[in-house]
């Protein structure tokens, strides 16, 4: 029993602990790092495929001439938050690609939020001058219409001149409303100026650290 408790007293064993502790602690970080990497690599990669097929989409409707505008390029900005975890496993051109596929791809969603805004207040605007052009049209066939016209009377008179109104306001909305010119430009632009991130080696990178991740 003494010979045991000096075993475990002795400098010798406690450093053979410490070795074995120290090595377990340096393995399960190591572990963690590459799970880490992994994860990071994967969250990447699947956000740059969901934005390269909304990219599609979006590049298809731009052929017409139209933005779409209830799309959401990037769902979750993976790139900005997990970069770092990858500056040691990327080259220089790499890392570069990835950086300006997103930030073209910001740029693009910035685009489609702010053509999306301006169709919404043209809705709106059009709503508000249909609504004050009405209430105009009864106040001023209440008041200068006969005293002796019945409600039938007066309810013709307001409906042809909300007729006359449709005809000559809103029959020129297309050419008074705003136009996306500028914004369909710009969308085309950020899309043409884009890396071609599917046939990169960033992505083949990616795609190799989110199956193997080691560390």
């Amino acid at each position: 029993m003494d010979s045991v408790i000096h075993l475990l007293n002795s400098t010798g064993f406690q450093t053979a602990v410490a070795l074995l502790v120290g090595a377990f602690i340096f393995v399960q970080r190591l572990i963690n790092q590459r799970d880490e990497l992994k994860n990071a690599a994967q969250l990447i990669l699947i956000d740059i495929q969901s934005a390269e097929r909304k990219i599609k989409n979006v590049k298809g409707r731009l052929i017409e001439g139209v933005l779409e505008s209830d799309v959401s390029i990037i769902n979750s900005d993976s790139w900005a938050l997990y970069r770092h975890k990858l500056a040691s496993f990327l080259d220089r051109d790499e890392w570069d690609d990835l950086d300006s596929f997103y930030d073209k791809a910001s740029l693009l969603d910035s685009t489609i939020k702010y053509n999306s805004q301006m169709f919404r207040n043209d809705v709106e605007q059009i709503r508000i001058n249909k609504q004050r052009a009405a209430a105009d049209f009864a106040i001023d066939t209440v008041n200068n219409i006969g005293g002796d016209s019945g409600k039938e009377d007066i309810a013709e008179v307001f409906s042809s001149k909300v007729k006359v109104y449709d005809t000559l306001y809103m029959g020129q909305q297309g050419a008074m409303s705003y136009t996306p010119s500028r914004v369909v430009d710009d969308a085309n632009k950020y899309i043409n100026s884009m890396p071609d991130i599917m046939n990169s080696p960033a992505l083949s990178k990616l795609k190799s650290l989110a199956s193997t991740a080691k560390v």
